[in-house]
């Protein structure tokens, strides 16, 4: 065998055992992967129900009523017409913070202001006729700051002072003076808008568009509808089994939690307990002014959930802890036609169908 064919002849061994290594890694990554299989088999979808305790007995529940906890009188330092903002002026309408809601007429203030720009312009030019004899390496940026008094914009930031000489124009020219007249009408057309401070809605309405407000009178009412108050008349046993809860949980009429919050004041009377609480809402439900607001009296022996038939036998559930089942006895309250409502289970504990 020539010694160009024993090369060729080694080279395709090479090659295959290359190939046939490639195969046997390519099988065993398989069959590691299969190996791998009985893990997602082991994910198997397990019929299940997560416990929500509600009151058995809504008429248990014990009631009150929703005060905004931040009302705020919205008014003007200054008299002129009515205009609306950015929202409807009507009770009920929501805005964001930093909306303008309302605000005064400013034509006469505009059409002053714009005049004083104008005048404060020809001075300006006849003051950069000596700096530009005197001090010519400061024009620049006098022409730019003259470029950018017009009506529409605000007032630039003053330029940076370098020389004495410049110094002694400005005085000459009353430049400063005159700058500063602006900036302070500038500051009083500010107030004849009002912004809103917080995200909020109107609770109430007292002047109507293009009628004419006088100076610190009130025009709307407005109040922030995130955080609330909630007024209720307890037991002196209910009030301590709820001071030690520290959190409570405020629900609507179908015993859905509406938000969470604590007790702020307390008022004696006689045998029972006045109870002013603070709350915020739950995002993406709403509440409103006067709206009846319930809270689950602590001691009551009604409150557990509905759980389907067949996950209640003998009066045990199997709940998934961990990953393991595990048996736990409950009480049986009422049974319904699918459902039953038991007690003994925590929220959030996951109750096995089977």
């Amino acid at each position: 065998m020539k010694l160009t064919e024993i090369r060729i002849l080694s080279n395709a061994i090479f090659i295959g055992s290359c190939f046939i290594s490639l195969l046997v890694v390519s099988c065993d990554s398989r069959n590691k992967q299969d190996e791998s299989q009985p893990q997602k088999k082991s994910e198997i979808i397990i019929p299940s129900v997560i416990v929500k305790n509600v009151s058995l007995d809504n008429s248990e529940l014990i009631n009150g009523k929703v005060v905004y906890s931040v009302v705020k009188d919205v008014s003007f330092s200054k008299s002129g017409k009515l205009e609306i903002g950015d929202i409807p002026l009507v009770t009920g309408s929501r805005f964001k913070f930093n909306e303008n809601l309302i605000n005064l007429n400013i034509e006469e203030a505009f059409k002053e202001l714009a005049q004083s720009k104008l005048s404060f312009s020809k001075n300006i030019q006849s003051f950069e006729e000596q700096i530009e004899k005197k001090v010519p390496s400061e024009l620049i940026k006098w022409r730019k700051f003259e470029a950018d008094l017009t009506p529409s914009k605000r007032l630039p930031e003053f330029p940076t002072i370098y020389t004495e000489l410049e110094k002694a124009l400005i005085i000459e020219y009353d430049i400063y003076i005159l700058f500063s007249k602006i900036k302070n009408q500038e500051s009083e057309i500010e107030q004849y808008f009002y912004l809103a401070p917080f995200d909020g809605i109107i609770t109430a309405v007292y002047k109507k568009k293009n009628e004419n407000i006088q100076r610190n009178q009130t025009v709307i009412k407005i109040a922030k509808n995130d955080v609330f108050n909630a007024e209720f008349v307890v037991s002196k046993t209910d009030y301590e089994a709820l001071k030690k809860l520290g959190a409570i949980d405020f629900l609507d009429k179908d015993n859905n939690k509406i938000g969470s919050g604590k007790i702020k004041e307390t008022v004696e009377l006689n045998s029972d307990m006045k109870l002013i609480c603070s709350f915020r809402k739950t995002n993406g439900k709403e509440i409103v002014n006067d709206q009846v607001v319930y809270i689950a009296p602590p001691n009551n022996k009604n409150i557990g959930c509905y759980l389907p038939k067949n996950a209640v036998k003998a009066g045990k559930v199997y709940l998934l802890v961990h990953g393991k089942e595990i048996k736990k006895s409950v009480v049986i309250l009422e049974k319904l036609n699918e459902q039953i409502f038991v007690t003994g289970l925590q929220d959030g504990d996951i109750v096995l169908i089977k």
